[in-house]
């Protein structure tokens, strides 16, 4: 099972964070993950975006400073306004495609040539964009 660090700050007036970290906790000991989790939460600076940045990982392998693979997931903020919409396609779709993609990152042998160590969900104008 899987470790995870929390860094969630005090959010500012007018956003909410699109995920609880109680549900990305319950999916991570679902899929019986192993790997370490650092989970931070942030606020976007910009008010006027229309582009929401959503969830983003990172998974780092062993290196010569630290020497277990990680993961490290951001979870944005919102406005408030957004809250519902984006919180409703975290839940229904981004959280599984989230798990999947940590699942076959833990999977790959160090050094592996088909790593993806990136993930990103973006809001764009209503629409999900999951790379």
């Amino acid at each position: 099972m899987s470790s995870i660090i929390i860094d969630k700050p005090k959010i500012r007036k007018g956003y909410s964070y699109v995920l609880q970290s109680s549900v990305l906790q319950k999916a991570i000991a679902d899929s019986k993950l192993y790997t370490s989790v650092h989970l931070k939460y942030w606020t976007p600076n910009n008010n006027e975006n229309v582009d929401w940045l959503l969830i983003r990982g990172e998974y780092w392998f062993p290196n010569q400073q630290v020497s277990y693979p990680r993961f490290f997931i951001e979870i944005a903020a919102v406005p408030v306004n957004l809250k519902q919409q984006a919180a409703f396609v975290v839940q229904t779709a981004v959280i599984s495609k989230l798990i999947n993609w940590m699942v076959q990152q833990e999977q790959l042998e160090l050094r592996s040539t088909i790593l993806e160590p990136y993930f990103r969900a973006v809001l764009t104008n209503g629409s999900l964009i999951i790379t």
